[in-house]
């Protein structure tokens, strides 16, 4: 006979006086000694007037350490808050159709977010390493750093652990204080619908949970107000539906009910038969978090129904406050085209398994504030142009599983992405992540038709192995990547046909790709067929102008003279000799060039008449790459702005002027960046006016010390130029042979 007796500590409550003394001490007891009456427990409650140790822990690691009381309170609304959503013993199992246990750590921290737990009492201490310094705790980051430490501290002292799996008949619920307290529902109450609507009226609870099954009767689950501090809000904040039939009341009366509740944060509608949102919800003027995953009868999203869909309410400037808002195995196929104006607020967006889901609405480019989005296994094809581009605050982003998605993904100079996940999208040809200098994370896998991939200027630190052995990638770019510590040349497959690899030395970052806009009179084009003639006048006025894919166009100019031109970005122009042949009012308002696989360019700059003297005096960025025959630039210019150059993969071109002996002004050139321009042995004279100003030079160590200056006045050709070259164990020799990946 097993004798052996099992012990649980659960912490204590804040002294309240009054209501608080009279629950713990003369309602507890006799509840806890019905319920373990025949089982082996001894349950010890003790310091009910002295903060738990772990909100000590967690005080300490967000950086208040002077206020544990503050966080002592949050603790414990966490705790409970947490129970409410964990299965209890009576709960009818696969309500949810997936146990109703996969309580996520991200959607239980998003819980405790809306409910305005995870935040500070006063502004932290003096700012710390590896500490929580923004004041009041309102930022996103801050808010799951805060969480994660809560989840954490309460696994260090067995008070719950994720995933939560209930306790059954036949086990002992001692894994965690989380089970034993829902196996004996010490903390959520358990009552029929018709006890707690009662309890709800008399304003004595703030959480309800309701869980419908098949055949049996509606039951509910709610924390009472006796367990809560007296600063709680009055009224409703949190209600759950969940696997409710279109029978039960509480889904009959849902729109009814919603307008009574003003303090709602909370609203999660999971696995109901609902057919189209109650308009009500849009009105609840303090929802932060909607969830309406498993509604797999809702094909369409709007803020109105359709009987009351008019023209003015479709241009409705009535704002949701929602922050979290989570479409997850539910039936949709569409949004309302404004649905997203009207969410300015909005930092999630989480969209997995909508198997109908064909598209997406342009109103999601407003989500301006939108921190996280997640897209999974969807039906869409292409995003609403410039989507990504307009959401200025996006940090994370997972794009799983969506099969039929085509498009070419570009997000180049994002200013806060952080992470990106790319996973099963077959048809991805293109993905541009460059200039992203806070992105970390990167994991693509199962791209079989990704063939050109730029991670340049980011701040990953460890490329997976995954990425360079995909199947059909040829082009990997890595430039100007200095936080890299580690590549796989051990778990190397394959090889791409086109890889560099760049750290920068010393953090001097040279540019590494002209900023090519988007004017208001931009053109984009790409064809293989002879272009129309009307095009003439209007590229005559265009700002901007992209080609790309051209396999008709010899000559740049051939098509218009380009008068007010001031971007230019040519790509896979295979038939183009010669970029331009003549200049005359282009080479006053040209500033930024990128061109770019061009495998017949000869020329950058090749004048029809001897006596053509344009100069380029506005040119800023001239970027030329992987143009196998290019033998000439030939950009004249006497501006007084200040000039960077890219030169990369360019092995034939010997000279950057054809007049070799000419002398070009220092003012005018500032940066010079060459990699695998290994014919190009001398550099221009710069004239001797200007000799104090020296240009910056990265490239290649071995291809510096061939350089060739000039015999006559090799002193002052030298030192016309100031080399920044990649540290020395980063420099190898162009002609040592790889015969091992292995370390």
């Amino acid at each position: 006979m097993d004798q052996e007796a099992h012990y649980f500590s659960w912490g204590d409550q804040t002294g309240d006086e009054g209501d608080m003394y009279e629950y713990l001490f003369r309602k507890m007891p006799p509840r806890i000694n019905a319920t373990l009456s025949s089982k082996r427990y001894l349950l010890v409650v003790e310091d009910l007037y002295e903060p738990i140790k772990p909100a000590k822990d967690i005080s300490k690691a967000v950086g208040q350490e002077d206020d544990v009381e503050h966080w002592h309170r949050v603790a414990l609304r966490c705790f409970h808050y947490a129970l409410l959503l964990f299965p209890q013993r009576h709960e009818p199992p696969n309500a949810d159709k997936n146990n109703g246990v996969n309580v996520t750590k991200e959607e239980l921290i998003r819980h405790w977010a809306a409910q305005g737990f995870l935040t500070a009492s006063n502004s932290p201490r003096a700012a710390q390493e590896n500490m929580i310094h923004n004041m009041g705790i309102r930022h996103h980051d801050d808010v799951y750093q805060v969480g994660n430490i809560i989840l954490q501290t309460f696994q260090d002292y067995s008070l719950l652990k994720l995933p939560f799996s209930p306790t059954t008949e036949t086990d002992e619920p001692i894994e965690t204080a989380a089970h034993f307290l829902a196996y004996h529902c010490l903390i959520v109450e358990h009552h029929t619908q018709d006890r707690i609507f009662h309890e709800w009226l008399q304003n004595k609870i703030g959480w309800i949970k309701l869980d419908c099954n098949k055949g049996m009767e509606d039951r509910g689950w709610h924390v009472s107000r006796n367990w809560l501090s007296k600063e709680e809000p009055n009224g409703l904040t949190s209600l759950i539906l969940r696997g409710c039939s279109n029978k039960s009341n509480w889904f009959t009366e849902l729109d009814h009910l919603l307008p009574k509740l003003p303090s709602l944060l909370v609203l999660r509608l999971s696995y109901i038969p609902l057919e189209s949102v109650p308009h009500s919800v849009w009105c609840l003027p303090n929802i932060q978090f909607l969830s309406l995953r498993g509604c797999y009868n809702l094909t369409n999203l709007s803020s109105s129904s359709s009987s009351e869909r008019t023209a003015s309410q479709e241009d409705s400037n009535t704002k949701i406050n929602l922050l979290y808002l989570d479409l997850s195995y539910s039936g949709i196929n569409s949004f309302q085209c404004v649905l997203f104006q009207n969410m300015p607020l909005l930092q999630e967006l989480v969209l997995v398994k909508c198997d109908n889901l064909l598209e997406l609405p342009t109103s999601i480019t407003a989500l301006s504030s939108l921190i996280k989005l997640e897209i999974n296994g969807t039906q869409i094809k292409y995003f609403p142009k410039n989507m990504f581009k307009d959401m200025q605050s996006l940090q994370s982003i997972k794009l799983t599983d969506n099969k039929k998605l085509m498009d070419e993904i570009r997000m180049a100079m994002h200013p806060t992405l952080k992470s990106f996940l790319l996973i099963n999208a077959p048809h991805i040809r293109h993905l541009s992540l460059q200039g992203c200098r806070k992105l970390e994370h990167v994991e693509l896998r199962d791209l079989g038709a990704l063939e050109e991939l730029d991670l340049s200027a980011t701040a990953i630190k460890e490329l997976p192995a995954e990425i360079p052995n995909l199947p059909q990638l040829r082009q990997l770019l890595l430039m100007g990547v200095s936080s890299l510590s580690r590549f796989p040349w051990h778990k190397l497959q394959r090889f791409p046909d086109m890889f560099c690899l760049d750290c920068c030395a010393q953090g001097n970052v040279i540019s590494i790709a002209p900023p090519i806009r988007q004017t208001k009179r931009d053109v984009e084009m790409s064809a293989t067929n002879r272009y129309p003639y009307g095009l003439y006048s209007l590229l005559q006025v265009a700002k901007s102008i992209s080609l790309t894919d051209d396999i008709y166009v010899s000559c740049l100019t051939n098509l218009s003279s380009f008068n007010k031109l001031e971007d230019c970005k040519l790509r896979s122009c295979h038939h183009m000799k010669h970029v331009l042949e003549y200049a005359y009012s282009m080479g006053q308002s040209l500033q930024n060039v990128r061109v770019s696989q061009l495998k017949s360019l000869i020329h950058f700059y090749k004048p029809l008449e001897y006596s053509d003297t344009s100069n380029f005096d506005s040119l800023k960025h001239l970027h030329l790459e992987y143009c196998p025959r290019l033998e000439r630039i030939v950009p004249q210019r006497d501006g007084d702005g200040s000039l960077s150059m890219r030169l990369q993969e360019l092995p034939l071109l010997q000279h950057l002027r054809d007049d070799v002996n000419a002398a070009i002004s220092a003012p005018a050139w500032k940066e010079l960046h060459v990699r695998g321009c290994w014919s190009l042995r001398r550099l221009p004279l710069l004239s001797r006016e200007h000799s104090s100003q020296a240009v910056e030079v990265s490239g290649e160590r071995a291809w510096w010390r061939k350089l060739i200056w000039d015999d006559d006045s090799s002193t002052m050709h030298s030192a016309s130029y100031k080399s920044k070259l990649p540290l020395p164990f980063a420099s190898f020799n162009k002609r040592a042979p790889v015969v091992s990946y292995l370390r």
